[in-house]
């Protein structure tokens, strides 16, 4: 897989089940599940849409998605030959569970994706859940490596205390911990002096996600973000395919209307991210 990655993160079980169908996850009605699952497929065929309009950028191009919502998604995806991550968490759970060992073992057969992805709500050390969560960093990590496949480790801090600094320590001392994810996945931040800071001490690949914000939103963090130089892709989702579902789903537009908006959505965000990385170019280069 090529740098800049340009991911596009369907994987989303208990909060996909919330918005869209208006129930929990686990998802029991077979009804349901079957909505849950051709949902999942609209935004696959978008993500498909993009790499026939962008093919120079087939190998920067990825998707992650789960196993359940996202089965039938998974072998369109195959098909169409765009890298493809699972995650190694269970949806539907407050505090961190992984998938056992056995298990994910068994998926990667059936699903051969090309990465892995671990979703931390991240506590410090010191505390007993902290602890807790390290030690099953460090099992995602075996598994990935036991599976000879890339992990990303998607960082998530509570939204109150996000900022360069407590990121920065967040990342250092998990690192000082044995955690060396090939990949870490993080939240924006506001300028590209701080994207830089926090460079300095990854020790990897880093790409920037969106934790749901609004589309506008997202637009300018993922200039910033370009531009710094210092970030390798974003990895955003229900920023790209959140309202065009929602729209379909209320009977607004048609599938295929959700499906070309949700790639319209995410080629727009792809054009600021390459306008971004040309004005840091030129800038370095004067």
């Amino acid at each position: 897989m090529n740098l800049p990655i340009f991911l596009l993160p369907f994987d989303h079980r208990s909060s996909f089940a919330h918005d869209f169908l208006d129930t929990t996850y686990p998802i029991g009605d077979p009804l349901l599940l079957e909505r849950a699952q051709a949902l999942k497929l609209m935004i696959a065929e978008a993500m498909i849409n993009v790499a026939k309009r962008k093919p120079d950028l087939r190998c920067n191009l990825a998707i992650l998605t789960d196993p359940d919502l996202g089965r039938r998604a998974w072998a369109m995806i195959e098909t169409a030959r765009i890298f493809r991550f699972l995650p190694l968490e269970l949806g539907g759970k407050k505090e961190l569970e992984l998938i056992t060992g056995q298990e994910i073992e068994r998926l990667v057969r059936e699903f051969r994706p090309t990465g892995l992805k671990l979703l931390v709500n991240y506590q410090p050390l010191s505390s007993a859940q902290g602890q807790h969560d390290l030690e099953l960093i460090l099992a995602g990590l075996q598994q990935a490596r036991a599976n000879n496949l890339p992990l990303i480790l998607e960082l998530l801090l509570p939204e109150k205390e996000h900022s360069v600094m407590t990121l920065k320590s967040a990342v250092y001392e998990l690192l000082c911990n044995g955690v060396h994810p090939d990949i870490w996945k993080v939240e924006g931040l506001e300028t590209v002096a701080e994207w830089k800071e926090l460079k300095e001490i990854t020790q990897a690949p880093t790409i920037m996600l969106g934790r749901g914000a609004e589309f506008e939103k997202i637009k300018p963090l993922v200039k910033i973000a370009a531009e710094s130089g210092a970030v390798d892709g974003i990895a955003i989702g229900r920023s790209i395919f959140g309202q065009p579902l929602k729209g379909y789903t209320a009977g607004m537009i048609t599938a295929k209307l959700a499906e070309q908006l949700i790639s319209e959505n995410f080629l727009e965000i792809i054009s600021i991210w390459e306008k971004g990385r040309e004005l840091a170019g030129n800038e370095s280069s004067a």
